[in-house]
């Protein structure tokens, strides 16, 4: 099963931006918001384990490190809202049946998350494992 989460926002790499504190808290706050919101409105059922891919949509490409780390705020939000028991930064650890991978794409500002997990098999109302 595959969900698709698309929002139009733009992400900067938070490595290279050399900003007062308060203004990258707000940026990351406007970022899990619209998470948040969009996960709302399509409120995908999500099982673990399960692989999320976070692709930025931007003019150019970043290096794979900063890559990573513009999508730092958005992992945790996600992380938090696969499994909603753990507090936001702690639910994106590794080991938690969570799979992360990063791509990038050349076009109008944007981005996507791609959330895939395998469908239990079922046979006479008995998963087959």
């Amino acid at each position: 099963m595959k969900h698709v989460l698309t929002i139009p926002m733009r992400l900067l790499s938070e490595a290279n931006t050399h900003q007062h504190w308060r203004k990258k808290y707000e940026r990351n706050k406007r970022q899990t918001n619209a998470v948040r919101l969009v996960w709302g409105s399509q409120r995908p059922a999500v099982e673990i384990p399960c692989r999320v891919h976070f692709v930025r949509i931007g003019r150019k490409k970043l290096d794979s490190d900063n890559l990573a780390y513009c999508f730092k705020a958005i992992r945790d939000e996600v992380g938090s809202l696969i499994r909603p028991g753990l507090v936001a930064g702690q639910a994106d650890a590794d080991g938690n049946g969570i799979e992360w991978s990063y791509g990038q794409e050349i076009g109008l500002y944007g981005i996507r998350i791609e959330i895939e997990y395998d469908e239990p098999s079922y046979k006479d109302g008995k998963a087959l494992c």
